[in-house]
Formats: C-alpha cells, structure tokens, sequence
C-alpha cells in the first residue's frame, strides 16, 4: 500500500508500527486543520483528539502539547551532529551553520503536508517560542555541534565555544525571519544561509567568516 504524497512510511515497519505512525500522523493533521479553522486557542488537546479519533489520554502517548503536535515534535530529544557528519557539510560557513541548525531543529519536525505547517507557522510565529524543551536541547546540540564545527575548520580557533551560541541565534532568527514572510511560501537552507550572509556584512563581518 503507497503512502499518501508528502508522507512515506517504510515497508519493513510491523502492522503495529505502521497504525501508530497513521495515528501520530493524523494527530498532526487534525491539530494544523483545527488551529486554520478554529484559531490557536480554540485548538485543544481535547478538540484534537476528537477530530483525530483518539481520546484525550491516548494524545500523550504521541504528543507532550498542543504546541508539539502542531509542529511535529518528536518525544525524543535532539542529538548533537557526529564529526564524520561535519566533515560533510558545506564547506560555506553560513550554509554549513545553517544545516547544522536545519538538521538538528528540524529533525524532530515531522514532514507530514509541510505546506500546512507553513501556514500555522506564517500565523502563529510564537509557536517556535513555546516548544520550550525541545529547542532548549536542540539549542544545545547545535551549538556544541558549531563549536566543533568551528574548530575542525580552525575557524575563530580559541573563541570557538564564545561564537557558536551568537551564529547559531542569528541563524536561527534568519530562519524564524523567513517564517514571519507571508509573501514566502517556504524557508529552505539556500535562502536562510543568504539572510545570515547579509546580516553578517552588514554588520560589518567578513563573508568568508560568515
């Protein structure tokens, strides 16, 4: 049986898998659809569990908020990159930073109609402010991540742990910039990369550095 466009479930899964995958899926929807229609705060757990068909007390087996199954959060928290996995990064500073936040905030996103999380995001922009635990350890990987990142260049050598956290905030703020467009129907790496480029010469930076 194929899955439906945007989605992909793999085939090696158990039947047991493959259901909770379905129902963590539907959650999502159902949650993106209800905030659309009925605005954030009408959207409850309990509304989303309905229209999801599941109860209330089974929403918390896939979700810890509303706000988390309005994004697509994983339950599990985000790792740092490996460094055979920095090796492979761009070798553009500002594009290899900005995958390294994209690989590590994102990889808990769930995929499922991205268009439709664009939309709650384009209306809803605080959403990436109360998912609290999860980018507060995503923060952390990312920035231990560019501090690695930054020395296995031999990039701002003994200033490497001071620089992680502000190119990671600006990073991260380019990307949220990108969301708060409503004339901008995605945010993607390329694009992100260049705001962070513009800031950085703007601020009187150097692009090579940046």
């Amino acid at each position: 049986m194929d899955a439906p466009s945007g989605q992909r479930v793999d085939r090696h899964f158990g039947l047991r898998e493959r259901k909770r995958i379905a129902t963590r899926r539907r959650i999502i929807l159902a949650a993106r659809e209800s905030c659309l229609a009925r605005g954030l705060p009408a959207t409850t757990i309990e509304v989303i569990a309905r229209d999801a068909d599941i109860s209330p007390r089974s929403f918390f087996n896939y979700f810890s908020t509303k706000e988390a199954a309005l994004l697509g959060l994983s339950l599990e928290p985000p790792h740092e990159v490996v460094d055979s996995g920095l090796e492979n990064l761009p070798s553009d500073l500002a594009s290899a930073v900005v995958h390294v936040v994209f690989l590590i905030l994102g990889n808990g996103l769930d995929d499922v109609d991205p268009e439709l999380r664009r939309r709650v995001l384009r209306r809803y922009p605080d959403l990436l402010d109360q998912a609290q635990g999860y980018w507060k350890d995503g923060l952390q990987a990312a920035a231990a991540t560019i501090t690695r990142l930054l020395e296995l260049r031999g990039q701002a050598h003994q200033y490497a742990a001071e620089m992680s956290r502000p190119l990671l905030m600006l990073a991260a703020t380019c990307l949220r910039d990108g969301f708060e467009q409503g004339d901008r129907l995605f945010v993607d790496e390329e694009d992100t990369a260049g705001r962070l480029r513009r800031v950085a010469t703007l601020l009187g930076g150097r692009t090579g550095t940046c």
